[in-house]
């Protein structure tokens, strides 16, 4: 038989991935974009060059809310797919804020795939930065996000996405309160946190990595930072 000639039932295709937009938070900036490139490059050595698991998984976090978690998770995962070539999955794990399906609430995502109603693959939006897809919080429903983010059923799917993709950057809850991170801690293999130059207080970025976080963090990212030169506040760790 001609296979060519078959068709299917009704002429159906797969449907098109959804897409999310990433466009209000990409930095365009040359000094901007160079940073996050400087990041990719100091991370390599702990995002799969160093003979481990083709994929490893880094959460983005801050000790507080509003310090730039999410614009420095979307960069960074933006230059890693756009300047690097990798395949990048960006998950949005901040259950109790989600900022980047906030015009789709409708998409389904971390919550609908802990729930075992759809797939993580299923799930999977693509963007309009090439080699970059998101897999979205999805809707909570006023449920515990505690609940979803310990969830068996998305770790075991996560496994598979490591194998998939070459990266993969999770946009995390703040550091506090740790409840939610406690549970993103088990299923991430690093943590970067990111910290507002002259707005964190001092005193919160320390109590946050002494809360059982601190042998995770590979690095910080200083959000806001004006220059180098004399008279710069800065954090000496």
């Amino acid at each position: 038989m001609d296979r060519s000639l078959i068709v299917h039932p009704k002429g159906r295709r797969p449907a098109a991935r959804p897409e999310v937009r990433l466009s209000r938070w990409l930095l365009q900036g040359p000094a901007e974009t160079e940073q996050f490139r400087v990041l990719c490059t100091r991370m390599r050595r702990l995002t799969g060059n160093s003979g481990g698991p083709p994929a490893r998984v880094v959460a983005v976090t801050s000790a507080t809310e509003g310090e730039g978690k999410t614009l420095s998770s979307v960069n960074w995962a933006a230059t890693l797919a756009r300047d690097f070539l990798h395949r990048v999955l960006l998950i949005e794990a901040d259950l109790r804020r989600p900022t980047l399906s906030r015009r789709q609430p409708s998409l389904m995502g971390l919550v609908e795939c802990a729930k075992g109603l759809i797939s993580v693959e299923d799930a999977l939006c693509v963007t309009e930065v090439p080699n970059l897809m998101v897999l979205v919080a999805g809707r909570t429903e006023g449920e515990r996000s505690t609940h979803f983010l310990g969830s068996a059923a998305f770790r075991q799917q996560l496994v598979k996405m490591r194998e998939r993709f070459d990266h993969i950057v999770v946009d995390c809850p703040p550091l506090l309160p740790a409840a939610d991170m406690g549970l993103v801690v088990e299923w991430v293999d690093h943590l970067l946190l990111v910290i507002r130059a002259d707005v964190t207080d001092r005193s919160l970025v320390m109590r946050a990595v002494d809360g059982g976080f601190r042998e995770r963090v590979a690095g910080v990212i200083l959000n806001g930072a004006s220059g180098f030169g004399e008279g710069y506040r800065g954090y000496t760790y």
